[in-house]
């Protein structure tokens, strides 16, 4: 039996409890393990790195060696991935991809997973190279996936209804806005993502507490607050720039 069914049957005998087995905290745990740490940094060292994927990247290692399953940091790259693992999500979609590390540690946990990608490649953003879809693909395959692979180009706001007018239910397992940082901008990835979210599936908001984007912590809980009882939440904000996870638990 399926977890559709299983939810289902459930509902027949009114115990209404939330779509599937996951848990954020369960993802979250997942993510600090040592045995989820360990192949994500030997599949992440595999793809080419610049120096702030490699120091986040070493950051990750060194926590680990000293610290192991005690050490409780997260990230989108960690969560992203944890949830992969366990999720094992047939499909992605990811705004915001720059050099593709965050995508790479998706398909080390979900190498079959079709991957839709949004990004309009901007010449150094954030003052770092952006080197574009060719760079993409090699991060990839560098780390085994085999799934389908769609690289959108262009300003989220502007290919979400393209896509979805296309495709007009297409829904996403795991969903990584990580795009657009103005408050508006923000805020209209949310709304435009969150309906395409299918059941069980995982949505992950980075940076809730980066210094540059004071305004991005009030205006997740605001979209938490609007979806209400759709999701389960949950928010790492003790070290690094923070990152949010809302996990769909209702058809």
């Amino acid at each position: 039996m399926d977890d559709a069914a299983f939810s289902a049957l459930g509902i027949k005998h009114g115990l209404a409890y939330p779509f599937g087995l996951l848990t954020p905290g369960t993802i979250y745990s997942h993510a600090c393990m040592a045995e989820t740490r360990g192949p994500l940094i030997d599949a992440l060292r595999k793809t080419e790195l610049d120096d702030i994927d490699r120091w986040r990247l070493d950051l990750m290692e060194r926590g680990l060696a000293r610290l192991g399953d005690r050490w409780d940091f997260a990230d989108n790259v960690t969560i992203a991935h944890a949830f992969a693992q366990l999720a094992a999500p047939k499909r992605v979609l990811e705004i915001g991809v720059r050099r593709g590390f965050c995508t790479a540690a998706v398909a080390a946990g979900a190498p079959d997973a079709e991957i839709h990608l949004i990004d309009m490649w901007m010449a150094n953003y954030s003052g770092v190279a952006n080197p574009g879809p060719d760079l993409i693909r090699q991060q990839l395959d560098a780390c085994g996936h085999r799934g389908p692979l769609h690289i959108h180009s262009g300003d989220s706001h502007a290919v979400l209804p393209e896509l979805f007018g296309a495709q007009p239910n297409l829904t996403f397992d795991l969903i990584l806005v990580d795009g657009d940082h103005t408050a508006a901008g923000a805020a209209l990835d949310l709304a435009q993502t969150a309906p395409r979210l299918a059941a069980g599936g995982l949505l992950v908001f980075d940076d809730l507490v980066h210094p540059g984007y004071p305004h991005l912590l009030s205006l997740w809980r605001q979209f938490l607050e609007k979806i209400g009882s759709h999701a389960r939440s949950f928010e790492y904000l003790d070290h690094g720039r923070g990152v949010g996870l809302a996990l769909r638990v209702s058809h």
